[in-house]
């Protein structure tokens, strides 16, 4: 049972009676600070709404409530996919409300619960569409000021909808709300919020998806990627520029905050689709639904039933045959099938003949089992405009057994190589020509970004290289996939195109290797 209303007024006890002359109160949904809110029957538009209704206490504050009614106005106003329709306003014994369009599914704070930590693709997707929506808002004067997991209402085709506006400093003082840019709190409290309170908050949004943390203010992007191995540099970069403690080196508006994201999510695979039920545990299940509610105000969202599977037709029944037809059949099917298996035999003795010079050519192209691959030296490799060296002096760490033991590059100011060059590698020249299928590499500085490429005579330019891997983060022991298409080679090189900020040194951006294994077939020893 929820908790009775300020002012001992029981939340139930509306349950059922007709408020503001229209509204036929469903039933609760949730209470918080400043309203409780519930799903109730417009009986003159014939639609379900939600209603929320201010708490008694507040009805003399008249800065709060005039703070929030405005919210509702200027929201109103808005026509936005991602922000949810405010219809009307009103008054219930003395009491503001506020009438919104009611929404099937759940909010993102119950969804980090369920299955947080989120794939980043999930989030970046979200995060995309609640930045977008915010940017809408914005140009035309409005700004959320209350934006957290609780306020985030997710349909049941994982479209976001945005409630709650209108929070500013008097919100963040009065419940001591995390996601609230640091600003917040220090100032009077009826100061209203700011566009950059917005980017703060939906930085420590995507944030606590990720992380199950704590936002915190003065975010390094290397501390995000500590706690997220696979969330790339970028992204990592992006949060931690929202959550900058200064408002003036956060993003300069809600609209270049989307366009960063929509770039990195054109780069992510894991971006959340519609699933059907059952089949993904992350995707939606209308099974175990609740009715949920908005952090701050209880904005409802409300439970749907489960959806049945659509079920396949019956098959026509079937007459059952005679044993004439069936013998009728049979002569049919060998009459045809006779001929054919006569040209089949003539074909295959003329090919045994012809075939067995090329036996061994095939054999050269299949694929047997993998095992390890030696590699008889290994060097830096920095072309030009780099100084032709990285730290030589540590390469032959990554072959001496021991992970402790590291070679990496030498540290810059950003993740970059200051945008003095395209990157740096280890150049490894195998034992023997060998069909490399992997390349796993041990590190304790997860998150910085390599590729793969070959030669069959080593370069001294990367375009002497033929890459034949995708770019990926590098998390400790990753098996990098790597396809010769069943050739052979005898330099490989790991070429570094990202690099990630120092946990021991957070000034600095490097990459770290402690161990590389090569596994493939064939030349494989």
């Amino acid at each position: 049972m929820a908790e009775g209303l300020p002012g001992n007024v029981e939340p139930e006890s509306l349950i059922g009676e007709r408020i503001a002359g229209r509204f036929v109160v469903e039933r609760l949904i949730g209470t918080g600070e400043l309203s409780t809110a519930f799903r109730a029957y417009d009986d003159r538009l014939h639609r379900r709404v939600t209603v929320k209704l201010f708490h008694p206490r507040h009805r003399d504050d008249v800065h709060v409530v005039e703070a929030q009614l405005a919210a509702a106005r200027a929201v109103a106003r808005l026509s936005h996919e991602h922000v949810a329709m405010v219809i009307d306003r009103g008054e219930h014994e003395g009491r503001p409300l506020v009438v919104l369009e009611h929404v099937r599914g759940e909010n993102l704070q119950e969804r980090i619960e369920r299955f947080a930590p989120l794939a980043s693709g999930e989030v970046v997707t979200y995060a995309l569409q609640i930045a977008r929506a915010l940017a809408y808002a914005h140009g035309h004067g409005v700004v959320h000021g209350n934006l957290r997991p609780g306020n985030v209402l997710l349909t049941e085709e994982h479209d976001v909808k945005l409630v709650d506006f209108g929070g500013g400093s008097y919100v963040a003082q009065l419940v001591g709300d995390p996601f609230a840019a640091p600003e917040l709190r220090e100032v009077d409290a009826t100061a209203p919020a700011e566009p950059s309170d917005d980017v703060y908050a939906l930085g420590a949004l995507v944030f606590v998806a990720l992380t199950e943390q704590a936002p915190q203010a003065g975010l390094d992007p290397g501390e995000l990627q500590l706690l997220r191995p696979d969330v790339s540099p970028r992204l990592a970069g992006i949060v931690a520029r929202a959550l900058a403690t200064d408002p003036e080196d956060r993003f300069l508006s809600m609209r270049e905050f989307a366009a960063e994201l929509s770039g990195v999510r054109e780069l992510t695979i894991a971006a959340v689709q519609p699933h059907e039920h059952g089949q993904d545990t992350r995707a939606f299940s209308t099974q175990d639904m609740d009715e949920a509610t908005s952090e701050d105000d209880g904005t409802a969202v409300l439970a749907t039933t489960a959806v049945p599977r659509a079920r396949r037709a019956p098959r026509e029944t079937r007459r059952p045959r005679t044993g004439r037809e069936v013998r009728a059949r049979i002569l049919a099917w060998s009459m045809v099938v006779a001929p054919l298996v006569a040209l089949v035999i003539f074909g295959i003795m003329i090919a045994g003949e012809r075939g067995s010079d090329q036996v061994d050519s095939k054999r050269r192209g299949a694929k047997g089992p993998d095992r390890p691959i030696a590699v008889a030296s290994v060097a830096a490799f920095d072309p030009e405009p780099g100084d032709g060296d990285e730290h030589s002096d540590t390469k032959d760490n990554v072959f001496d057994g021991d992970p402790a033991t590291t070679w990496g590059t030498d540290g810059y100011d950003t993740r970059d190589f200051n945008r003095l060059k395209p990157g740096v590698g280890l150049m490894l020249q195998l034992a023997q020509d060998a069909d490399v299928r992997d390349v796993q590499i041990q590190t304790n500085l997860p998150g910085w970004t390599m590729e793969v490429r070959v030669a069959d005579t080593p370069s001294s330019e990367l375009d002497g290289w033929k890459r034949v891997s995708k770019a990926v983060a590098v998390n400790d022991g990753m098996k990098v996939p790597v396809d010769l298409d069943g050739n052979e080679t005898r330099y490989v090189l790991l070429w570094i195109t990202k690099l990630v900020i120092d946990t021991d040194d957070p000034n600095r951006a490097r990459a770290r290797i402690g161990e590389i294994k090569l596994t493939g077939g064939n030349g494989a020893s």
